[in-house]
């Protein structure tokens, strides 16, 4: 009997639809025109706000497709370098595709303010750690406090109040919202859900940026450059680098730093000279008040004089008059100096004077040369006996002795 030859039965190709290859055609063809793809996920989006966001993004394309067909479009598309990169991203996510002319960050950026705070429900998935930070509560204590205790969230009371005494974490990013966390986030009106296109991740030449990388505060980026601008315009200055920018501030601090030379140094010139003037007349008032302030020392002992001269004349006042109890005021004004010198000069007069008639009564007694030579030779006639007078004397004597 012949063997009969079995032929290998052709193999069956699935069948596409038309439908199908015109939609991976249409996504080869997006991804090949435009710069910036975006993968955002529609879960938990309304309809209607994914139309508004379509009329909101001008000048970009929100595209929707199934992931099967997305996946198949790239990893046909050798062309474009590191797209395939977007597949493993498509795990887990509602895909959405969103195809712009903008950057990365600009279309994170404006994805991102335009999404609305909502309570969260059972089912939902945690976009990111839900948490219940520590302060007072508008719970009054009761059964409330069992079901913060249930969840892992240390609570007292403090002044008629349930206080959380520090942060919980209540559900982790990437897991399920139950039923209690539901309930308790929306008694203590938490809204952790936000509803808009969610970005998971955006190709731009040739890299994949993720959500972590796009997501970022732009005020501190925009106050991290101001900063760096404003050090670099410092440096400028101060190693004398022009330019357009800093050359105003340049020549006034050259001008700031000649004026200051010339002052120091004394130098006269047009501008500095009225300057100077007034400088020379501050100091020179400055030294008016520091001799004003400086103590007289001989008018110090001129005053110190008066003092005593009006002690002594009080003292001999006293003496003189026994009965009468007055005394001098001890605070009489004390005479000026020209006062002082005025009576100096009155009582040495005076003392003058009084030698001058002492001097001449002294004369009036005293006799002249002329009487005292007189007075002598009438002594010597008197008293003195002459010759003869003595011969004779001497006879007399002898003969009354015989």
């Amino acid at each position: 009997m012949p063997k009969i030859e079995e032929k290998p039965s052709p193999k069956r190709e699935a069948h596409v639809s038309d439908e199908k290859k015109k939609e991976v055609a249409e996504l080869k063809k997006l991804f090949t025109e435009y710069n910036t793809i975006a993968l955002v996920d529609l879960t938990n989006l309304p309809s209607p706000q994914l139309q508004i966001m379509r009329k909101k993004l001008d000048g970009s394309l929100i595209k929707v497709s199934k992931k099967r067909l997305i996946r198949i479009a790239l990893q046909n598309l050798k062309e474009k370098k590191g797209i395939q990169d977007f597949i493993p991203h498509l795990e887990k996510v509602m895909p959405a595709l969103i195809f712009s002319k903008d950057n990365s960050f600009k279309l994170s950026s404006f994805l991102r303010k335009n999404k609305s705070k909502v309570a969260a429900k059972p089912g939902q998935i945690a976009p990111k750690d839900l948490q219940i930070n520590a302060g007072p509560t508008p719970f009054a204590p009761g059964p409330m406090i069992g079901e913060l205790g249930s969840l892992g969230i240390k609570a007292t009371v403090e002044e008629g109040k349930i206080v959380v005494k520090q942060d919980a974490v209540v559900v982790k990013e990437g897991e399920e919202v139950n039923d209690k966390v539901a309930d308790l986030l929306t008694k203590l009106d938490i809204k952790p859900m936000e509803i808009g296109l969610n970005l998971v991740a955006a190709y731009e030449d040739g890299l994949i940026l993720d959500k972590d990388i796009l997501d970022f505060d732009e005020s501190l980026y925009v106050d991290e450059i101001k900063r760096i601008a404003g050090d670099a315009f410092k440096l400028t200055i101060g190693i004398g680098y022009v330019t357009k920018d800093n050359i105003q501030m340049l020549l006034s601090k050259a001008e700031s730093e000649a004026k200051s030379l010339v002052d120091k140094a004394g130098i006269i010139t047009n501008d500095s000279v009225k300057g100077m003037v007034a400088k020379a007349e501050n100091e020179a008032g400055n030294v008016k008040n520091l001799v004003k302030d400086v103590p007289d020392e001989s008018k110090e002992e001129k005053k110190e004089e008066p003092k005593k001269e009006e002690s002594l004349k009080e003292q001999n006042s006293t003496e003189n008059d026994e009965g009468d109890e007055k005394k001098m005021d001890t605070t009489e004004e004390i005479p000026t100096a020209e006062e002082l010198a005025e009576k100096k000069k009155l009582k040495e007069e005076e003392e003058t004077n009084k030698e001058n008639l002492e001097e001449k009564k002294e004369e009036e007694k005293a006799p002249s040369v002329h009487e005292l030579a007189e007075k002598k030779e009438e002594t010597k006639t008197d008293d003195v006996p002459s010759i003869h007078e003595l011969v004779e004397k001497k006879k007399d004597n002898d003969q009354g002795g015989q």
